[in-house]
């Protein structure tokens, strides 16, 4: 008897693990958490892999390309170029413009902006953030710094302290996730995102 309670715990612990599993990858927020619903979120999670799939692109010359190291580069060639920031061969005038204009923040607001973080602020910020969401490209969830508060809040406290006597901050906290969400129904060239 108390084998088949342990299995059954055991067994209740697994299904648990596989639908909230699935239920973070699917990205489906209305459903409510304990629904039995693993194999719709698996199904949910397959349709948008489908979907939002690039299984061809256009190069710049005008040929297709099936190859998904050439596409991630094409990709990357894009968004890097679009993205980049050149020399503005006005940034004089324009420094210039910016002159004239009044500014509105006032040293009442600077000595507020400009305050040290505090530890209850931090806390109070990651204790709003929604739980299924992933604030960073690593993958931990807003619930994963919720609830390991206790053993890396210090952490986290002491590199933001850092980052603000530094006033710079590590290339890796700036990286990101382009989310590309295709203009058309079939995306033919990187310009359809």
């Amino acid at each position: 008897m108390i084998y088949a309670c342990k299995s059954l715990i055991k067994y209740h612990n697994f299904i648990t693990k596989e639908e909230t599993y699935w239920h973070q990858k699917s990205r489906v927020k209305w459903l409510k958490e304990g629904d039995r619903n693993a194999q719709f979120f698996k199904l949910t999670t397959f349709k948008h892999r489908t979907t939002n799939r690039i299984s061809k692109i256009k190069r710049e010359y005008g040929t297709l390309t099936q190859d998904m190291k050439e596409i991630r580069q094409l990709g990357v060639n894009f968004f890097q170029n679009l993205l980049s920031v050149e020399e503005d061969p006005n940034a004089q005038a324009i420094e210039e413009i910016l002159q004239c204009i009044p500014s509105l923040i006032t040293e009442a607001h600077n000595q507020i902006l400009t305050t040290p973080f505090s530890k209850a602020k931090i806390e109070r910020t990651i204790n709003n953030l929604p739980h299924n969401k992933t604030p960073s490209p690593y993958g931990f969830t807003c619930e994963f710094f919720q609830k390991f508060w206790v053993i890396i809040g210090e952490d986290i406290y002491k590199a933001l302290i850092e980052f603000q006597e530094a006033k710079s901050i590590l290339k890796s906290w700036n990286t990101t996730f382009l989310a590309l969400i295709s203009k058309t129904h079939v995306a033919k060239d990187f310009k359809s995102f």
